[in-house]
């Protein structure tokens, strides 16, 4: 398995896209659980312009290791600089405003740093770049930021882990 996400992950570096592309897809038949595996097809279809698709293997990521607080940061780094969102039918809308992005993105900052606190470092400095600096504030200081976030995204994850997906 390791092979095959490396061999993946050389080819993007060569920029020989399509074969990269067929390389990650046949590492995740080989193993469909492997978090890390996930999180590198997301960058590599991010890289690509292909937000609704990285998105979801951000979240498969996640399903892959619900216990490493890092892919739930991943995800709302996603969102923060991309706006990309799943609707209410689970389609793709975006990009929408660094506002609508903050409220969604932030209830998975915060589970990231429940889950892993020593991520606390990175969640601010993310924000910092994302100029929210009231919320980096807030979490510096180790208090939850005070705001009317969406939990939709943190749920639909916390959903996929229950069912299994």
């Amino acid at each position: 398995m390791l092979f095959a996400r490396n061999k993946a992950r050389a080819l993007h570096k060569l920029r020989l896209n399509e074969e990269a592309e067929a390389a990650f897809e046949r590492a995740v038949e080989i193993d469909p659980r492997d978090d890390t595996l996930h999180a590198f097809y997301a960058d590599f279809l991010d890289d690509l312009g292909r937000y609704d698709e990285a998105y979801v293997e951000y979240e498969k990521a996640i399903c892959g290791d619900p216990n490493d607080g890092n892919r739930f940061i991943n995800l709302a780094n996603h969102i923060m600089l991309r706006g990309v969102l799943r609707g209410g039918t689970n389609d793709f809308i975006g990009p929408v405003s660094i506002q609508e992005r903050v409220k969604v993105a932030m209830p998975l900052y915060l589970k990231g740093i429940e889950i892993s606190p020593h991520k606390r470092r990175d969640v601010v400095a993310a924000l910092v770049r994302f100029r929210q600096l009231a919320e980096a504030q807030e979490i510096q200081e180790g208090r939850v930021p005070d705001g009317q976030y969406d939990t939709s995204a943190l749920e639909y994850v916390l959903y996929l882990i229950a069912s299994g997906a």
